[in-house]
């Protein structure tokens, strides 16, 4: 027995020689691999074959022998070079997986586990799941095409990862062969360039803007080389040449002028005409007055930027009314509780309030001109005003300009915001004193029109309108045609630095397009400016009776408020205000809070004071919640809103209660009492879109 004493596995050679030796003498033939011990020493791995001999009266068995060194070296071989082809596919840096002839996943590396999230535990024996469904059949024709022998290399296509990202991926894939030359599958290598296609798509939008850039000027514009050579050319070059090398040209636009020295926009079409022999005889000319449609392309444009800086100040204006709300009533806090002989304070204080009043005034001028000012619209004879402020003018001009009022015949009735009138009518008064230093004359007409569709911006053609116009004229500097283009763009002034903030023209056009009336200036340097501004006339024409406005009494009560507001310093505010003025108060910061108070039977609510614009719940929604429960209470909105700013579908009837941010004490106190002193038998229904809703008695409160 050459059985060295231990077998690799440990096990003793001649007790596993024994057992092996029995099986076969009962009739079984093991095989089995066994190392034997040469006679130099030599350990040689064989296979052993054990045969029971059929013998009468001996049990024999014959053993064979085959040396397999060989073989086990060639399968270490083949352990060792598996091994290192898995290295190699583990340690590349591209995703790389290894698919069967059905596509179902046999290897999965370590880039593909990072950039896809699947373990290799979760794809190895399915198809890959990186395959999204609308590339599925791409996916399929490639692995058919691989398995037929043909490799494919560099292929843009899509996959798909764990999280459900979409990444572009290049594609290269080659056939698995074995020993017998038959492929048995697939090995694919992907590279993640979504990097790269997204550089690809931004240099491409980048180069499509520079290129529309250059195609759409309407100046010509050409590249040439060093010699001369004309490289690349812009389409407006094209047109400026194509008269000398076509024999047409089609709506070409340029300027001429009239025998009055106008100059006009024209679109210009012209044919080349030719004898039998091909030489140019004349050229006709078609040419199309288009000064009208420029023109009113001009007015669209400036009244959509007007329209886009109307929004950012409606914006701005509602902060700021909500800080100066703050400001003022706790001023006018902290005034009342100042001692009788702390004039020193008071004064501080009373500056700070007048500070707060000339911020209110400047915010109206901003919502003014981007027509968002509440306005107070009453019948009113454009006249009359214009005639109460003649004193006002005579004070406010210097001696040197001389100032007449024309008044035109009959009453000039309209409907308007007198303060709004009145500062339209001043802000035109004081450009006519800056445009004549050295003295002049202010002429101030008010009189009626009609106006028809072809002459009046805005208007259908044939439709007539009539308006009371109110034209200011004066005999100063005048303004050229490029300063008459921009004088209606806020913040944009003629004066120096420090003497104007451009304002005083946008809010003039932002009031008047406000009322739905229209202006028009006609100016020439050193011949004076008329500015005509036109209300639309009022279809009664009767001049109402006068009814004086009751002064209000600024008083206190006992009653339980509701006050719902989001900003917590004005909540403070007017919560100290009312408080001290002997009313029990309790406060919401949100209209879910509110309903929640107004649900306790324990204390009865007799007003809520309601901010329109709220998050969560807003006012109009709390009040259509609280009518809809049932609750018998009484509402106030407040807002520093203008009503077209208002979010969330909000709609105001103009007979609601409604005090505008930033109020005075005096303000709040006044709507207060008005509101709970309103008789009960005076609430009528009103209907608001699809609802039908309680409003207190008319009050006129300018909501647009």
């Amino acid at each position: 027995d050459l059985s060295p004493p231990r077998q690799p596995d440990g096990r003793e050679s001649k007790e596993i020689a024994g057992a092996l030796i029995q099986e076969a003498l009962d009739g079984k033939t093991p095989v089995f691999e066994w190392v034997h011990r040469h006679a130099s020493g030599q350990d040689i791995p064989c296979e052993v074959r054990l045969v029971r001999l059929p013998c009468a009266g001996r049990r024999l068995v014959r053993e064979s022998l085959i040396d397999i060194t060989e073989r086990r070296e060639a399968e270490e071989a083949l352990r060792t070079s598996r091994d290192a082809l898995r290295a190699v596919f583990d340690a590349s840096p591209h995703p790389t997986l290894m698919l069967d002839r059905e596509g179902c996943v046999r290897m999965w590396n370590g880039a593909a586990r990072r950039v896809f999230g699947w373990t290799t535990k979760e794809v190895v024996g399915r198809p890959p799941p990186i395959v999204p469904s609308d590339r599925r059949r791409e996916f399929d024709v490639l692995r058919v095409r691989v398995l037929e022998g043909r490799s494919v290399s560099g292929v843009e296509t899509r996959r798909v990862t764990k999280d459900g990202r979409v990444i572009d991926v290049s594609l290269s894939g080659a056939p698995l062969i074995d020993r017998h030359g038959a492929v048995t599958g697939v090995v694919n290598a992907l590279v993640d360039i979504t990097p790269r296609k997204r550089a690809e798509q931004a240099l491409r939008e980048s180069e499509a803007k520079y290129r529309t850039l250059v195609e759409d000027a309407t100046y010509g514009i050409l590249r040439a080389s060093r010699e001369g050579q004309i490289l690349a050319v812009n389409p407006a070059l094209v047109v400026m040449q194509r008269c000398a090398v076509l024999d047409r040209v089609d709506g070409v636009e340029t300027r001429w002028r009239r025998k009055t020295g106008t100059v006009i926009t024209v679109r210009v079409s012209s044919r080349a005409v030719h004898d039998s022999d091909g030489t140019l005889q004349a050229v006709e000319i078609i040419a199309e007055d288009v000064t009208g449609e420029r023109a009113l392309e001009s007015q669209l444009r400036q009244a959509q930027k007007m329209e886009a800086i109307g929004q950012l100040t409606g914006g701005i204006a509602h902060d700021f009314n909500n800080i100066l709300t703050a400001v003022l009533s706790n001023a006018e806090l902290i005034a009342g509780a100042l001692p009788p002989d702390s004039s020193c304070l008071r004064s501080e204080v009373d500056d700070i309030r007048a500070a707060s009043r000339r911020g209110a005034a400047m915010i109206r001028k901003l919502m003014a001109f981007s027509r968002r000012e509440h306005l107070d619209i009453r019948q009113l004879d454009l006249a009359d005003v214009t005639d109460d402020l003649a004193p006002m003018l005579t004070r406010l001009l210097p001696e040197n300009i001389e100032v007449i009022v024309i008044r035109g015949n009959g009453p000039a009735m309209i409907r308007a915001d007198r303060g709004a009138v009145e500062q339209i009518a001043l802000n035109l008064a004081t450009n006519a004193r800056d445009a004549m230093p050295d003295g002049g004359t202010l002429r101030i007409e008010t009189y009626a029109t009609t106006i028809d569709g072809e002459s009046g911006a805005g208007h259908r053609m044939g439709e007539t309108s009539e308006y009371i116009c109110l034209a200011v004229s004066d005999t100063g500097l005048g303004i050229d045609d490029a300063v008459r283009t921009k004088i209606f763009e806020p913040f944009f002034t003629t004066k120096p630095p420090g003497e104007g903030t451009g304002l005083g023209m946008s809010m003039v056009y932002g009031l008047i397009k406000q009322h739905g009336g229209l202006i028009k200036v006609d100016s020439e340097p050193r011949r004076g400016t008329t500015v005509q501004v036109c209300f639309p006339a009022d279809p009664s024409r009767t001049r109402p009776g006068a009814t004086p406005q009751a002064a209000r009494e600024v008083r206190g009560g006992s009653e339980t408020i509701l006050l719902v507001e989001d900003e917590e310093a004005i909540r403070r505010a007017s919560q100290r205000v009312l408080q001290h003025f002997g009313y029990e108060v309790r406060v919401a910061a949100d209209g879910e809070e509110a309903l929640a108070l107004l649900s306790d039977p324990n204390v009865p609510v007799d007003l809520v004071i309601t901010d329109v614009v709220m998050p969560k719940l807003g006012g109009r929604k709390l009040y259509d919640a609280a009518q809809k429960a049932g609750y018998d209470v009484r509402f106030i909105f407040s807002s520093g809103y203008a009503a077209r700013d208002m979010r969330d579908g909000v709609e105001l009837d103009p007979r609601l209660p409604f005090l505008r941010k930033p109020w005075m004490v005096a303000d709040l106190l006044a709507r207060v009492r008005e509101v709970l002193d309103e008789p009960r038998e005076k609430t009528a229904m009103i209907a608001v879109g699809p609802r039908a809703i309680v409003a207190s008695r008319c009050n006129e409160v300018g909501i647009e």
